[in-house]
């Protein structure tokens, strides 16, 4: 496939320099260690680069990163925009070959789903209008992944459907259970064969292999749960409970494969 196509004959770093300047001082400032901005139009990247380190000057963990740069191919955990780029782009492709139906209730795709009983739609679940919860600590007594599932889908619902736009992450465990259930496949194959391969973003993935680590910006130290530093697994506890495949949060990403999206 072509690549994208390099800024227009003129731009020039200078005419970012206001941006640029806003990122070294938040770093300076400790807003955050390090950033990658991408800025693209259609198939153009205009500005790429990259600002600090991958952590503040090292936390003393083995494999932190210590001062590493960042570079413009650093790998970050994209947290819920696995929602966006993953997620919500897999149901819309099975709209797309009408194995889905926006406006068909959930329980057609997902029948142990009996919560709102056929009164929430698909299209419900996308915009966060089904009445379910935004979140539960679901990885304190899950074991699986399965337990997982079975969980979220015997979770009452808070408030009746269609009533209140809460964005919950409920919501996508659903779908993610919904597409899966379509393909008879996980989530990750699919988008590995219908949307990241097909792009060229050979830098998305969920459950990065240990050969990435090194340019994978570190997430946090955690001291709650799992009492390490969270580096190269996804940091959403309910995602790894799940085994780090998930609809709501999973993917790691770097910011030239975003902008390729």
């Amino acid at each position: 496939m072509a690549a994208l196509a390099a800024a227009p004959q003129g731009t020039t770093d200078s005419a970012w320099a206001p941006l640029a300047r806003y990122l070294e001082q938040s770093v300076a400032q400790r807003a955050f260690p390090g950033a990658v901005v991408a800025v693209g139009r259609r198939d153009t990247v205009l500005y790429l680069h990259a600002f600090g380190h991958l952590t503040y000057g090292g936390s003393g963990a083995p494999g932190d990163g210590g001062t590493q740069g960042v570079t413009e191919r650093t790998v970050y955990d994209i947290a819920s925009l696995t929602k966006v780029v993953g997620l919500t782009t897999a149901v819309m492709l099975l709209v797309e070959e009408q194995r889905i139906a926006l406006e068909a209730p959930v329980t057609r795709y997902v029948p142990e789903f009996t919560a709102g009983g056929d009164s929430i739609t698909v299209r419900m679940l996308l915009t966060h209008e089904s009445g379910l919860p935004a979140w539960k600590p679901f990885f304190q007594t899950a074991r699986s992944r399965e337990d997982v599932f079975a969980a979220v889908l015997r979770e009452p619902l808070e408030r009746p459907p269609h009533t209140q736009m809460v964005y919950s992450d409920l919501g996508a465990i659903i779908l993610t259970r919904m597409v899966e259930n379509v393909t008879g496949g996980r989530i990750n194959r699919f988008l590995e064969r219908r949307l990241f391969r097909p792009l060229g973003m050979r830098e998305t993935r969920y459950r990065p292999p240990r050969s990435w680590v090194p340019r994978i910006a570190p997430t946090e130290m955690d001291t709650t749960w799992r009492h390490r530093l969270v580096r190269g697994e996804v940091h959403d506890e309910n995602a790894a409970a799940m085994g780090g495949i998930a609809g709501h949060a999973g993917l790691f990403s770097t910011a030239p494969d975003l902008v390729r999206f």
